[in-house]
C-alpha cells in the first residue's frame, strides 16, 4: 500500500492506492457537506456485443433487489440527509452520496457494498427492463440523430454505429447472466476507485475500503483507443439540427501538446480575440458563434459553427486562414497576453467555482489516465512559439475531415 499527495488541483489531494489495486482520493476542505463517488472503467464503450449492459447494470446496483423506493443499503443515508445518483458515460459508470459530513465513511461503506455485492435475478432483471426499455422510447430521436453523425464521422468504429445506452432490440436480449458476467469482468478492484471531497479524514477513507469485500484483481485495465474521423468531405442531412459545418482534425496524444493547442483554439474562436470569430461573426456577420475544442476520446479537434449552406466552403477556408496566421505566428502580443492571464485567473478561482462534483470529476479523469502531474506551471509558461508551432502540427489540410450538416430537403 502507498499513500502519495498530488497537486493538480487548488487543493492537495491525497491518494493511496491499496495492495489490490483500488484507489482512495480525498480531498479534503473545511465544509459541512460532504460527496463521497465510487468509480468503475465500465461504461458503454466496453458493453461488447450486448449495446446498454454497463447502463443496466447501473440502474440495478443503484436500484438494489427492491425497487419501490431507494436500495435498502441507501434508504438508512437518504433519510438521514444524503442524497445521491449513478450515471453511466462512454468510459465510466459512477455512483455518488452527497450528505452531511457525519455520514462521511457510512456514505463510502455503502457505496462499496452495494457496488462490489450486487446479486442478479432473473425476476429483478426483467422488473428492470421495463424502465430502462421507456428510457430508450424517450431518448430515441436524440439516439438515432448520434448515430447517423456517429456513422460519417467514423464508420470504422462499429461500437459508435449503435445506442451505447442500448436500442430495445438489444435491451430485451441482456439477461442475468450478461449482466452477472460483466460486473465481474469490469467490478474488481484494480478498475475501481473511491473519491471523496469535503470535510473527510483521508485514512478514515481508506480503513473503510480495506475493510471493504472486493472479489480479486482481474485484467490490466485498458488504454483509451485511438479514434479518429475517417473523411474528407461528407454531408448529412438532419432535420432537427440547424445548418452547420464541421471541420475535424487528429488530436494531439501529449499534454503539452494539448495544452499549447489550447492556445491556438482560444486564439481562433474567442469572442474578444479570435482570429476567426472576429471575421466570420464581427467582419462577416455570418455566424452567431464559432467553437474549437480538442477532445482525448475520441482524439479530435473540433471546429465548428452554424452558418448558411450557400457559405460553408467560405468557413471552411476562413478556418484555413485564420489557423495559417497562427502557425506563422501573425497574432497580436495583447491577445496572446489576455489569453495567458485568463488562465491564470482561473486557476485562482478555481477554489470558488468547482463544485465537488466538479472536483471530484477531475480527479476521475486523472484517474483514468494515470497521470497525476500538476499542468498549472506548463499552461503559464507556454510561448507565442510554441502555439504557432501547435497551430502548424494540428490544423492541417492533410489532417482534415469536413462534415456538412443540412436541415434544408431542397438544398
Amino acid at each position: 500500500m502507498e499513500t502519495k499527495e498530488h497537486s493538480f488541483l487548488a487543493w492537495p489531494v491525497k491518494h493511496t492506492k491499496l495492495d489490490n489495486g483500488f484507489d482512495v482520493f480525498t480531498v479534503p476542505m473545511e465544509t459541512t457537506l460532504s460527496y463521497v463517488q465510487v468509480t468503475f472503467r465500465a461504461g458503454g464503450w466496453h458493453d461488447g456485443r450486448h449495446p446498454g449492459t454497463a447502463h443496466f447494470l447501473e440502474h440495478l446496483v443503484y436500484g438494489g433487489p427492491d425497487r419501490e423506493e431507494w436500495h435498502p443499503s441507501l434508504k438508512p443515508l437518504i433519510y438521514r440527509g444524503a442524497k445521491g445518483d449513478a450515471v453511466t458515460s462512454d468510459l465510466t459508470t459512477k455512483y455518488h452520496l452527497l450528505g452531511p459530513m457525519e455520514l462521511n465513511e457510512e456514505m463510502a461503506r455503502c457505496l462499496l457494498e452495494i457496488t462490489f455485492r450486487t446479486m442478479f435475478d432473473a425476476k429483478r432483471v426483467n422488473i428492470e427492463r421495463r424502465t430502462i426499455l421507456d428510457e430508450c422510447r424517450q431518448r430515441r430521436p436524440r439516439s438515432d440523430r448520434r448515430k447517423r453523425l456517429a456513422g460519417k464521422l467514423y464508420p470504422h468504429v462499429a461500437r459508435w454505429q449503435v445506442d451505447l445506452g442500448g436500442a430495445p432490440s438489444n435491451i430485451e436480449e441482456i439477461d442475468a447472466e450478461t449482466l452477472s458476467q460483466f460486473h465481474a469482468s469490469h467490478y474488481v478492484p484494480n478498475q475501481a476507485c473511491l473519491v471523496a471531497v469535503g470535510n473527510v479524514d483521508h485514512e478514515a477513507m481508506v480503513k473503510v475500503a480495506q475493510a471493504a469485500w472486493m472479489p480479486a484483481p482481474q485484467g490490466e485495465p485498458e488504454l483509451l483507443p485511438d479514434i479518429v474521423p475517417k473523411l474528407h468531405r461528407t454531408a448529412v442531412r438532419e432535420s432537427s439540427e440547424p445548418n452547420s459545418i464541421a471541420l475535424f482534425f487528429r488530436g494531439p496524444e501529449q499534454k503539452m501538446d494539448r495544452i499549447q493547442l489550447s492556445y491556438a483554439l482560444d486564439l481562433l474562436d474567442d469572442s474578444e480575440v479570435g482570429l476567426l470569430f472576429r471575421r466570420l461573426r464581427l467582419q462577416d456577420r455570418l455566424v452567431y458563434s464559432v467553437h474549437a475544442s480538442s477532445s482525448e476520446f475520441p482524439r479530435t479537434i473540433t471546429i465548428e459553427t452554424v452558418i448558411p449552406p450557400f457559405h460553408f466552403n467560405y468557413a471552411e477556408e476562413a478556418v484555413f486562414d485564420e489557423a495559417g496566421k497562427i502557425a506563422r505566428g501573425e497574432f497580436p502580443e495583447e491577445s496572446f497576453q489576455l489569453l495567458r492571464v485568463r488562465r491564470i485567473i482561473c486557476q485562482k478561482a478555481s477554489r470558488e467555482e468547482k463544485g465537488k462534483g466538479d472536483l471530484a470529476s477531475s480527479v476521475i479523469n486523472r484517474w483514468y489516465d494515470g497521470d497525476y502531474e500538476d499542468g498549472r506551471p506548463l499552461v503559464n509558461n507556454v510561448t507565442r512559439e510554441q502555439v504557432a508551432e501547435a497551430a502548424a502540427k494540428f490544423l492541417r489540410r492533410d489532417n482534415y475531415g469536413c462534415l456538412h450538416v443540412f436541415n434544408d430537403p431542397d438544398t
